[in-house]
């Protein structure tokens, strides 16, 4: 299926705009089975569609927070640090979204968080005031597609016990000037 493991990983790291491979990814190089698929639904979530990039790192970090994934809310919010995010943004999703603006971009957080959740009470809620700030469908579709995909990876992540192992590169961008 996939004969150069290696040569795809330092292609798809250069993809996320990373000078490393990070753990997740080389944690799967020897089931490449699950890899190739993995990376390119990656690929076609977080790095193409209407959305910005940045937003759906937003999104993937949101996701992390309220699945518990340290290692992937780490590695997320360095990237969009990395994609010109400020610091005060990152924050503010760990501790209140109300606080995001624009307004869309905080309903698109707030429902991102919604269908991460284990109980998705106010999903209606936060739909009706996107569909009223003119989001259209096709973007409320790419949020969903966004949370499916960053929920795998935090199973895959969570499952291989990544959350004490979070790589150096992440927070080496996190902490870059």
């Amino acid at each position: 299926m996939l004969s150069d493991v290696d040569g795809f990983l330092d292609e798809f790291k250069s993809k996320l705009g990373l000078d490393f491979v990070p753990s997740l990814f080389h944690e799967l190089r020897h089931r490449p089975h699950i890899l190739l698929p993995f990376c390119e639904l990656i690929e076609n979530t977080l790095l193409s569609g209407e959305m910005d990039r940045s937003e759906k790192e937003l999104i993937f970090i949101v996701t992390a927070n309220e699945k518990f994934c340290r290692y992937c809310s780490v590695a997320h919010k360095a990237m969009a640090k990395q994609l010109g995010v400020k610091s005060t943004i990152l924050e503010y999703l760990d501790t209140d979204l109300r606080f995001i603006t624009p307004l869309t971009l905080q309903k698109i957080l707030e429902f991102a968080r919604c269908l991460a959740s284990n109980n998705p009470q106010n999903c209606d809620t936060v739909l009706t005031d996107l569909k009223q700030l003119g989001v259209a469908d096709s973007v409320i579709n790419e949020i969903i597609e966004m949370v499916s995909a960053a929920s795998l990876a935090i199973t895959l992540a969570n499952g291989l016990n990544l959350n004490e192992r979070v790589d150096e590169g992440f927070f080496k961008l996190l902490h870059k000037a």
